[in-house]
């Protein structure tokens, strides 16, 4: 069967329902958008998938792969409140460290925050 929740490797289906993720992703961050990609994500085979900050991360090759955890950083619930203060704290030129970094997703949002004028250490 074709479009079921958990089938891999329809690339018909996969691929439109990335385009349309993405799509929400760039829309503000709502609990009822989320939950659309939540749900899309059902669709989506495995494999490197862009984040809401434009990160492009294979879930199965960070070892970070519980499919709840990805849902959540993918759709932009996961850890919101603490990304949108790092947002607001780390500006353009900055020297920050991600001191205890495990699979470096702040480790990449702050980088994104200083640009090539500042520095991000990772520790």
């Amino acid at each position: 069967m074709f479009g079921v929740p958990g089938q891999q490797g329809n690339y018909f289906v996969d691929r439109p329902i990335r385009k349309l993720i993405g799509g929400l992703q760039r829309l503000p961050y709502n609990s009822a958008t989320a939950k659309v990609i939540h749900k899309l994500l059902n669709y989506v085979q495995d494999g490197p998938i862009k984040t809401r900050d434009g990160f492009l991360i294979d879930f199965k090759k960070t070892g970070v792969y519980p499919t709840g955890l990805r849902k959540l950083v993918i759709s932009g619930s996961y850890e919101r409140e603490y990304f949108e203060m790092i947002r607001r704290l780390v500006n353009l030129g900055d020297y920050v460290a991600d001191v205890g970094a495990h699979e470096g997703y702040v480790t990449l949002l702050m980088s994104k925050a200083v640009g090539g004028e500042g520095v991000c250490d990772r520790a």
